[in-house]
């Protein structure tokens, strides 16, 4: 791009993850630094909607400490708030005594309970923009007396695991339960859990500081 000075600045550049099939796709980055500016990202963000929208895709979301400059760029290019959160990482095995809990691996045949759950504990505002999933499910599972009170989602990458749960309130015994989940949790090996605790759990939040959990920078979640 030219400015008025005549000076080219530097380009812009992004990238978007959209899954097959998905209705919505991540704004995984932007950079450099240098080059953001309203103008620019605004630019770039109309220009990867048309290809995301080519593919099916009807949300773009991202994610940024709401405390940076790139918030309100976002928010100049179109996006709005629609969740806030912060991401706690456990590192190594957490102290205490945990509760043996049976944490099951999710079925197909457990989706029904898991939507139920959603329903009851996801805002509309955030349902409106982020739908659970269709069939497939990739986590853990924990029913109390036949009923499902928490879903664990689960992603496995080469440098960590990044959980978002789903956690009655009339789960008991939380810190505990929690406890054994993170020191049982199937192929973890030595790499750091991450937990991404929206608005609407930030009641797990002083359990997971008693834990030993160091809390990430509060975010947006935009679309």
């Amino acid at each position: 791009q030219v400015a008025d000075n005549g000076k080219r600045s530097p380009a812009l550049l992004g990238q978007v993850v959209h899954p097959a099939g998905c209705a919505a796709a991540r704004l995984s980055y932007v950079t450099p630094a240098s080059a953001l500016d309203s103008e620019n990202i605004t630019g770039l963000v109309e220009h990867l909607t048309v290809h995301i929208g080519s593919r099916g895709a009807t949300h773009l979301l991202a994610e940024t400490n709401d405390q940076d400059d790139a918030f309100e760029l976002l928010r100049k290019a179109g996006f709005a708030t629609y969740a806030r959160q912060r991401i706690w990482q456990i590192s190594g095995q957490l102290a205490g005594e945990g509760e043996p809990t049976q944490w099951k691996t999710a079925k197909s045949s457990d989706i029904i309970n898991m939507r139920s759950l959603y329903a009851n504990l996801v805002p509309g505002l955030v349902q409106g923009v982020e739908a659970p999933p269709a069939s497939q499910l990739r986590g853990l599972l924990y029913r109390q007396d036949d009923e499902a009170l928490a879903y664990m989602d689960i992603k496995y990458g080469p440098r960590g695991i990044l959980i978002q749960p789903l956690i009655h309130p009339d789960m008991d015994h939380i810190a505990a339960r929690l406890v054994y989940l993170f020191n049982n949790l199937p192929y973890r090996r030595s790499r750091p859990v991450y937990i991404n605790i929206r608005s609407y759990h930030s009641w797990l939040e002083p359990a997971l500081e008693d834990l030993g959990a160091e809390a990430g920078p509060r975010q947006a979640v935009m679309v």
